[in-house]
């Protein structure tokens, strides 16, 4: 895909616009150029030098190898939509912040509108959401900005503090233990999600 000038009084073309806000575009194959954008392939490409760190999360399957881990280990969660322009600036910290970290805690990037079911297994209900988690509900929290409000260092901020609660609570003698999980969402979802781990069926 190469960017092309537009000619004069005309706007540059959506493929060059697009080549030059993503380069990453410029190295997909013309199968993969014909796909939707989303903002998973834009995470994966941003991820490339720290998968094992950052991990991109592009189905439902690999997310619950990842939930359901033994043994389990800490998972900072950033949940993200396409749509959302402040995710690029906020994905850019989350990878900074993964890269800097000396624990066990592996990172995850969803997008939502690829996994919508991670998002409803977390209680997700805007973007731009991070989830600090270990071992199902044992401790769990979300920062969200639900009115849009909070700049991107208060979010990584609060998510970085969420972190360092989540680790310090797994250092006491007696670590939190898993609860029934009951989650509910906005997002309509199939019933299979009752059946998962520990979910009621009642």
């Amino acid at each position: 895909m190469v960017a092309t000038a537009a000619a004069p009084g005309e706007a540059p073309a959506v493929a060059g616009v697009a080549a030059q806000a993503f380069p990453f575009l410029t190295k997909l194959t013309p199968a993969e150029a014909a796909q939707p954008f989303s903002f998973g392939s834009l995470a994966a490409s941003m991820t490339e030098d720290c998968a094992e760190k950052v991990r991109v999360i592009r189905c439902m399957d690999s997310f619950e190898a990842e939930v359901y881990t033994q043994p389990p280990r800490p998972l900072g969660i950033f949940f993200a939509a396409t749509f959302n322009t402040h995710n690029k600036l906020l994905l850019e910290q989350f990878i900074a912040l993964a890269k800097s970290s000396n624990s066990n805690t592996q990172f995850l990037v969803v997008d939502v509108d690829e996994v919508p079911r991670a998002a409803y297994h977390c209680g997700v209900e805007h973007p731009c959401t991070f989830v600090v988690q270990f071992n199902g509900d044992a401790f769990r929290k979300q920062i969200a900005d639900s009115v849009g409000t909070k700049t991107t260092s208060q979010l990584i901020s609060e998510f970085r503090t969420a972190l360092d609660e989540c680790l310090k609570e797994l250092q006491q003698p007696e670590p939190p233990q898993q609860r029934v999980e009951w989650y509910s969402h906005s997002i309509p979802v199939d019933n299979l999600n009752v059946y998962r781990v520990n979910w009621p069926t009642a």
